[in-house]
């Protein structure tokens, strides 16, 4: 039996977040990150993932997230031996918590996600890649494309690419069948992550990665009700813990 899952609302001090990451070396223009080192540094191994940064007024960031557990069992959960300054991160007064409906196979929805259209490149990768690396979905698939001797009526075009990359994530999850899908926004950004070397004091170095984030729009219909309960606890795609791959969900119009 699948785990009932939670929607959250959690509202984040801006003036705090940017004191608790310049105190722990955290600086970053990648929200993602930061959103991250801050429900790490509340809730520990519980930190709910995936989530969507759903508006900055300056002041306040407004997250949503899905857990497995209610506010008050997730705000039971939070590390014991953080400092107290961290609790303060979230205003608990203003979060709020509620269960997801029931999402019967044959339900249309309307969704929007945020995604990190990368692949993992094989053993031999085109283009003389390092084996393994992750790379811009849009970028393999010109190599690809190159390697193939580039026939120009054939060169892969970066919205469709992503849509592609977005289709068989979905169908890897199953779940759920697209009605209809669009690539609303993209840009590529510079994210924050771990670098496997070492710097002052021991601690992780981090560099800058620069990759696509992408917004995806449509309309899906629900083919099995607990393939896709598991489909939205995990997310689509990669880097669901630093802002990517939460499904945001509403009942489609008749």
């Amino acid at each position: 039996m699948t785990t009932p899952l939670h929607l959250l609302y959690l509202p984040l001090s801006s003036r705090r977040i940017a004191a608790f990451a310049k105190r722990y070396r955290a600086l970053s223009s990648d929200r993602g990150y930061l959103v991250h080192g801050v429900l790490t540094a509340v809730f520990g191994e519980q930190a709910p993932k995936p989530f969507s940064i759903a508006g900055d007024t300056g002041e306040r960031l407004s997250i949503y997230a899905y857990a497995d557990r209610d506010l008050a069992a997730l705000r039971d959960a939070r590390d014991p031996f953080a400092p107290p300054d961290v609790d303060e991160l979230i205003d608990w007064e203003a979060a709020a918590t509620k269960p997801m409906p029931a999402l019967p196979a044959g339900m249309r929805l309307t969704f929007s996600v945020r995604v990190c259209p990368t692949v993992r490149l094989g053993r031999t990768p085109a283009g003389g890649k390092t084996s393994g690396a992750e790379i811009d979905a849009y970028l393999a698939a010109i190599d690809k494309w190159e390697a193939a001797d580039g026939d120009p009526q054939a060169k892969p075009v970066r919205d469709e690419v992503y849509l592609d990359w977005f289709r068989a994530a979905l169908d890897r999850a199953g779940g759920v069948e697209l009605e209809s899908l669009r690539l609303a926004t993209f840009q590529l950004e510079d994210l924050m992550r771990k670098s496997g070397n070492r710097g002052d004091a021991g601690r992780p170095s981090t560099e800058l990665r620069r990759h696509p984030a992408a917004t995806m729009e449509g309309v899906l219909r629900v083919t099995e009700a607990q393939t896709f309960a598991r489909l939205l606890a995990r997310g689509v795609g990669r880097h669901r813990a630093f802002g990517f791959g939460m499904l945001m969900l509403r009942k489609a119009p008749c």
